[in-house]
């Protein structure tokens, strides 16, 4: 691939207020670096930020894209299509990249010869305190050693009990020779940067893992997370589920072993959200409780639970709840849950 610049950083927008944006956008003309391009797609906002964009053109090299409206997935994939840089960044319209961190993503490249990927560490604001993610050291992953990084994506506990990655994409660049062969399910909305790091690893060969904050992520109502808590959660989750089942398939059985604990307790993020929702009922719950139920990820999963007192209590109770059907206890659980929260 030629590539004309070393970073490009993709940046999707739908209806994101300008005043969120421009925080973002200050963030970038601070990096000060030529060696970047920022590709900002607009996927079918109800306004045009044209006019903001021309403001800081002069500052930083920005191509904007207008788009339909698509989804976060098919937006991403267009700009790993559009991008020139060697290496992929992504970064939603409403966060900020600190400062420097450009330049230190080139030279963490050059030092460590131009890894498949490198995962930086992500921080929340206004609370700093749930940033959790990465080792304290510098450390690089290939071969055999690349499913610690899975299966902390999928929060399966790790041998290195202080060393865990957030699925997200944010905060970690990427080789785009190998993001155009996987790219994100088009079809997930949900968990699709889980699924897209999956994949990614899935054909890399070397990944550096990173102590070093790369992204500020702020959590406003604006944030994609918190507007998913009032939309069909059962339908984005079942795609989800849907692009999990596909990936697994293609795993090791001693993986696919390891997984299974994790599709239970996916299971249990069902009942917890549906009983956030807005305008549902217990009988339209309950269906939806059931129907997650029969969905293959868990019947699989179910049929394949190997009960062990070595294992946590907490797990063993979740496979029985499931193996029983006892899916009153499971949503007077989910209530309980979601009113702590």
């Amino acid at each position: 691939m030629n590539s004309q610049y070393k970073i490009s950083i993709i940046v999707p927008i739908y209806n994101t207020p300008e005043k969120e944006f421009k925080g973002l956008l200050d963030s970038l003309s601070e990096q000060c670096n030529d060696n970047i391009e920022v590709l900002i797609i607009n996927d079918g906002c109800d306004k045009d930020y044209a006019s903001l964009i021309n403001a800081y053109s002069k500052y930083i090299r920005i191509f904007y894209y207008i788009r339909e409206h698509s989804g976060v997935s098919e937006t991403r994939n267009y700009g790993i299509h559009m991008a020139r840089g060697e290496y992929l960044m992504f970064a939603d319209a409403d966060d900020i990249i600190p400062e420097n961190t450009i330049a230190a993503v080139i030279e963490y490249i050059e030092k460590y010869n131009e890894p498949d990927a490198i995962f930086g560490k992500m921080q929340y604001l206004p609370e700093p305190e749930t940033d959790v993610q990465n080792t304290s050291v510098f450390k690089e992953y290939q071969g055999v050693l690349l499913y610690e990084i899975k299966r902390c994506i999928m929060n399966i506990t790790p041998r290195e009990e202080t060393f865990r990655i957030l699925g997200t994409q944010c905060g970690k660049i990427y080789k785009r020779e190998i993001a155009l062969k996987t790219g994100f399910n088009p079809k997930v909305s949900l968990a699709e940067d889980q699924l897209f790091n999956l994949n990614f690893i899935s054909n890399s060969n070397r990944i550096v893992v990173i102590p070093d904050t790369w992204y500020i992520y702020l959590q406003n109502e604006y944030s994609v997370s918190h507007t998913k808590a009032v939309t069909n959660y059962w339908d984005m989750i079942r795609k989800f589920w849907d692009g999990l089942y596909e990936y697994a398939e293609k795993e090791s059985e001693a993986f696919k072993e390891e997984m299974i604990d994790y599709f239970l307790s996916e299971y249990y993020s069902v009942p917890k959200r549906i009983c956030l929702l807005k305008g549902k009922n217990y009988h339209s719950n309950m269906r939806i409780l059931k129907e997650a139920a029969m969905h293959p990820i868990i019947a699989d999963s179910i049929k394949k639970y190997k009960f062990s007192l070595r294992k946590r209590m907490i797990k063993n109770v979740k496979f029985i709840l499931l193996k029983i059907k006892a899916y009153l206890i499971i949503y007077l659980i989910g209530m309980y849950i979601s009113r702590k929260n």
